[in-house]
């Protein structure tokens, strides 16, 4: 029985890329974190860049731009 020979390790390495690259595509949310991967050797890294949106409370942004909108100030809301 014969084997087929082996395929050149790029072209492996590409179609992991693309099944990882399809998998973030696949996930909104994912997409929306800004989710990718990082594949260095044997070692594959998932990565999420710093963005403002997803470090501070939305809901107190918007609270806030209501409360300017308005010329309401915080104490008459508590």
């Amino acid at each position: 029985m014969k084997r087929s020979a082996p395929e050149p390790v790029q072209i492996v390495k590409q179609r992991r890329d693309e099944a990882l690259a399809a998998l973030v595509a696949q996930v909104p949310y994912a997409q929306f974190l800004g989710i990718r991967f990082d594949r260095r050797g044997d070692e594959l890294t998932g990565v999420m860049e710093f963005d403002e949106k997803q470090i501070s409370n939305q809901v107190d942004k918007v609270g806030k731009r209501i409360l300017m909108k308005t010329n309401v100030s915080e104490r008459e809301i508590s």
